[in-house]
């Protein structure tokens, strides 16, 4: 676990000794959602207000199929280019499609910056109650 994840450089020190303080308690993955949705007092402290956001579709191919965790075998990993969303991340760190049907990250703009690049196909119609109305 732990692909993708961006963060300031002047942040890593503090996450650095976040995870060797709590590495016994949780997997590194857990603890990473647990870091940047400030989800107990010491991680809403770091956080401060910092938002985080979900990326709507997975970058890296999942090789592995044994895990740290529990002793059944993984289940099917998106692929690269595919929706990653729950149960594959946590529901704190997820992409919502709803909430953001036009965008590509959560939370999106309700109004999105101009101009922007939007491809479509030529029968493309937006989805039922879209937010986000970019593109033509």
């Amino acid at each position: 676990g732990m692909n993708g994840i961006f963060m300031q450089s002047s942040e890593l020190n503090t996450f650095a000794d976040f995870l060797l303080r709590h590495q016994a308690r949780r997997p590194p993955d857990h603890l990473v959602v647990e870091y940047y949705a400030g989800e107990t007092p010491e991680t809403a402290k770091i956080k401060h207000g910092r938002a985080h956001f979900g990326f709507r579709y997975n970058l890296f191919d999942h090789l592995g199929i044994t895990s740290t965790l529990r002793t059944e075998k993984a289940k099917q990993m998106p692929i690269c280019y595919e929706d990653l969303g729950v149960p594959i991340v946590f529901p704190v760190e997820a992409f919502k499609p709803k909430d953001c049907p036009l965008d590509d990250l959560w939370p999106c703009p309700a109004t999105p910056p101009e101009p922007r690049v939007v491809w479509r196909p030529p029968d493309w119609k937006p989805p039922p109650n879209a937010r986000n109305k970019g593109g033509k």
